[in-house]
């Protein structure tokens, strides 16, 4: 109730919807990562004459015919061939990858936190991921544990997901970031071992192997 007549008519006539809405604590994160992430791709490009040493091996890398090695496997050396021939020698892109690696893996740990608890965990979980060394830190380097960022967060949400809907086009993106996750890195099978105990920890994951489904992300 209002206290008096000409008060609740001002106040009507104001129209709220005009004035723009306060931002939310994950609207401002996520701007300040998405700047974090733009400085980390300009700054180096302005102020360095050379790309970081495992950039440049992977460049070099990329030229040969060896589709693996026992270092590392072939995914980043891919990825920056294609860049390098996309975009000759402009050092921009190749220092705008490692960012936009990054923000694709805490865009897959928030969404695991949403899932399992709630978008509050989901932001605390992201933020606290984003100042791990191999994050942002060392955010304008490219090589391969930079690559295997956004598969390897990606691998548990959508394991999570499938496990619990069960829908073919689930399990056959679960099988393509496990496949890429270990085209970028070897170590990356740690995740996935991770993810078959928890299938198999629950009477729930186990009987998935009934279906269709993990058997299809395997071909995949």
């Amino acid at each position: 109730m209002c206290s008096s007549d000409l008060f609740c008519e001002k106040t009507s006539l104001v129209n709220i919807s005009k004035y723009p809405k306060p931002a939310t604590p994950a609207g401002i994160v996520a701007l300040t990562l998405g700047v974090a992430a733009l400085a980390w791709a300009i700054v180096p490009t302005i102020f360095t004459t050379t790309l970081p040493r495992d950039t440049l091996e992977a460049l070099y890398w990329g030229l040969g015919e060896a589709l693996t090695t026992p270092k590392h496997p072939p995914l980043s050396a891919l990825i920056l061939h294609a860049i390098s021939v996309t975009f000759g020698s402009h050092m921009f892109p190749v220092y705008a990858l490692g960012p936009l690696f990054i923000l694709a893996a805490l865009a897959s740990i928030y969404w695991l936190g949403r899932e399992i608890m709630s978008p509050a965990a989901g932001l605390f979980m992201v933020v606290m991921s984003s100042v791990g060394f191999v994050l942002f830190p060392m955010g304008y380097e490219f090589n391969p544990n930079t690559a295997q960022l956004p598969f390897c967060a990606a691998l548990p949400i959508l394991t999570w997901v499938a496990t619990r809907d069960d829908k073919l086009h689930q399990w056959i993106l679960v099988g393509a970031a496990a496949g890429l996750a270990l085209l970028a890195k070897y170590s990356s099978s740690v995740i996935l071992i991770s993810c078959m105990i928890a299938i198999l920890a629950t009477r729930s994951g186990r009987e998935r192997f009934f279906s269709k489904g993990p058997w299809l992300a395997l071909l995949v």
